[in-house]
């Protein structure tokens, strides 16, 4: 092939991050804009290890975090839902044993 072995899924299943940090760390990545780490660790304070799960069922959830202004709340959940798509592979290839940096 033109750019070296394709791989095509066929069915995908969504892991969790083991730890508040790897989600922390995924939060705070470039892959959200405006959220750095300390409003990272403000949102895994609040929702532990079932923040990710939390914003994808339930993003208005993030509005409700003591502390966070509603602007900063609105931004990751625009940001969360407009790159969800590429949140999934992202973490897919996570539980694959690549690094974040590898994934993105």
């Amino acid at each position: 092939a033109k750019y070296g072995v394709q791989f095509k899924v066929q069915e995908l299943e969504e892991s969790q991050f083991g730890t508040e940090e790897a989600i922390i760390t995924y939060l705070s990545s470039n892959a959200f804009k405006g959220i750095g780490v300390s409003f990272a660790r403000q949102v895994v304070k609040h929702f532990g290890l079932e923040t990710l799960e939390t914003l994808d069922a339930n993003p208005e959830a993030v509005f409700e975090i003591p502390g966070v202004s509603e602007a900063k709340a609105q931004s990751l959940v625009e940001c969360w839902a407009s790159e969800r798509a590429l949140h999934r592979v992202m973490t897919e290839l996570m539980a694959l044993g690549l690094s974040l940096n590898q994934a993105m």
